[in-house]
């Protein structure tokens, strides 16, 4: 199932959970209630109250629950967020590769 993410309200029920795979740069803006967001292979935990936004910055698994019954409003990021994120996606890859001591990365001069 794929959701068009229009700037509908989406109403979670209390501790409801929504899924979104490979979401980087979507937008979510709270409107009422608090949720709880985590990332795949992030030991971040986002917590939302009413009027917080925050764009998900990285694909993979991304779980959006509601601490209490809320309505959240998800939006594509605008195109240069997406360039954003592919960026930082890029960067964070290479500094992984270099802290595993990886060669694929060598400087030319």
């Amino acid at each position: 199932m794929n959701l068009a993410l229009n700037g509908s309200p989406l109403v979670l029920e209390r501790l409801q959970r929504l899924g979104l795979v490979n979401a980087a740069g979507t937008i979510a803006h709270v409107k009422r209630g608090r949720l709880w967001i985590t990332l795949e292979n992030d030991r971040r935990d986002i917590f939302l109250a009413p009027g917080d936004t925050w764009t998900i910055d990285r694909d993979g698994l991304t779980l959006v629950q509601a601490e209490e019954h809320a309505t959240v409003v998800l939006t594509d990021g605008a195109p240069h967020d997406g360039l954003r994120v592919r960026a930082a996606r890029a960067l964070r890859s290479i500094a992984q590769a270099m802290a595993r001591g990886s060669r694929a990365f060598v400087p030319y001069y």
